[in-house]
């Protein structure tokens, strides 16, 4: 589902971002550098929070349970006997042997 997809990738907004890199050096100018190479490497984390993030999640997820909601209510209308994907089977029906003899 698309709201559900959306609302955790709202979720996901609050950790960090993290990035690598790494540098070498080459040169073959003596006495520029004490070695003819050298290299460097880093790891960065960069972490952004704003108030924002809160109110976005908490919009994301309504919209999210709104959908679950409309999917049911549609479900409901249509008669079909389908189950919201998150509602536990019934097996009424299946264990009922007396029915059709």
């Amino acid at each position: 589902m698309a709201a559900q997809q959306r609302a955790e990738a709202q979720d996901l907004a609050l950790l960090p971002s993290l990035s690598a890199r790494f540098t070498q050096f080459v040169t073959n100018a003596p006495g520029f550098q004490p070695t003819q190479g050298f290299w460097q490497a880093g790891v960065t984390a960069s972490w952004a929070f704003d108030l924002t993030y809160l109110a976005n999640i908490r919009v994301e997820r309504a919209a999210a349970e709104a959908a679950r909601a409309q999917e049911a209510k549609t479900r409901l209308e249509a008669g079909d006997g389908a189950r919201p994907s998150d509602a536990p089977p019934d097996l009424g029906a299946w264990s009922d042997t007396s029915k059709g003899r």
